[in-house]
């Protein structure tokens, strides 16, 4: 069989594509990357994050992980200096985890004692809503009081409805319905001021309610005439309760039973957050 000897030579050439890639044929400074346009040209570069040529690592740099399993990440004593912005979906910094939502107009951060933060309202708030006139209608079991005007409101978490149509119907808007926000805990006080049973047996149950899931909030109130014949005014019941919502809630102050009530003169809604 024959032998044949090979001897290694300097090839030179300006222009030198290895399958679809173009290699460079300048060199750049120390730290330079070689980089692709995309289109098989290889160029050399210095890195757009860098101010000048990559240096080498050492234990005062920052980690940079490529992706590559089995690595081993240890402390290092680098600074980072965020120039840009940094969006996060969650953080948590030393033992606070902070909210992910925004709060509404004033609030503020608050913590439950347990490392977890978030937003409450810190302005007071309160509102006082009244019946402007006397009514005759939708005095049956299962209507709530019509509170049609609101004599004071500060703060944004309590909102009277004053502009929707009435109606009885659940989990729906109406005229005398308030929406209490998630968040704060809340004192409602309902206030019958002056009414009118028709017959000396007349009787009424107030009761407030929890108008989106149709349940009763705290204990009922009920109210029962004075045996007297004919039409009888009456006043001054009043029902408290304190009452913490779990997602942004509509509240009333319902007629549970309303036998014989005839009119409401007047009536407040006081509604507080404690």
């Amino acid at each position: 069989m024959a032998s044949f000897d090979f001897y290694l030579q300097h090839l030179y050439s300006d222009d030198i594509t290895v399958g679809a890639l173009r290699m460079p044929n300048t060199d750049g400074v120390a730290g330079d990357f070689i980089q692709t346009d995309g289109a098989g040209i290889l160029s050399v570069v210095t890195p757009s994050f860098t101010a000048g040529p990559a240096g080498p690592v050492t234990d005062e740099a920052l980690t940079v992980f490529d992706g590559t399993t089995g690595k081993l990440f240890k402390e290092s004593a680098a600074t980072c200096d965020v120039a840009g912005n940094a969006t996060l979906t969650s953080l948590v910094a030393g033992g606070l985890t902070y909210p992910v939502a925004d709060g509404s107009t004033g609030s503020a951060l608050v913590t439950d004692g347990s490392g977890n933060l978030s937003f409450s309202a810190t302005q007071v708030t309160s509102l006082f809503g009244d019946v402007s006139a006397s009514y005759t209608s939708d005095l049956v079991a299962g209507d709530h009081l019509k509170f049609d005007s609101i004599a004071f409101s500060s703060g944004t978490n309590v909102v009277l409805d004053v502009a929707t149509a009435y109606t009885s119907v659940a989990n729906v808007a109406s005229l005398g319905r308030v929406t209490v926000k998630t968040g704060p805990s809340y004192c409602l006080v309902g206030k019958l001021l002056q009414y009118q049973l028709a017959t000396h047996a007349g009787s009424l149950v107030l009761q407030w309610f929890n108008a989106d899931l149709n349940t009763s909030i705290g204990r009922a109130l009920t109210i029962s005439g004075l045996g007297q014949s004919g039409a009888v005014t009456y006043g001054y019941p009043e029902l408290k309760v304190f009452y913490t919502p779990v997602a942004d809630t509509r509240v009333e102050l319902r007629l549970v039973s309303a036998s014989g009530l005839s009119r409401v003169d007047v009536a407040q809604c006081d509604v507080l957050v404690v």
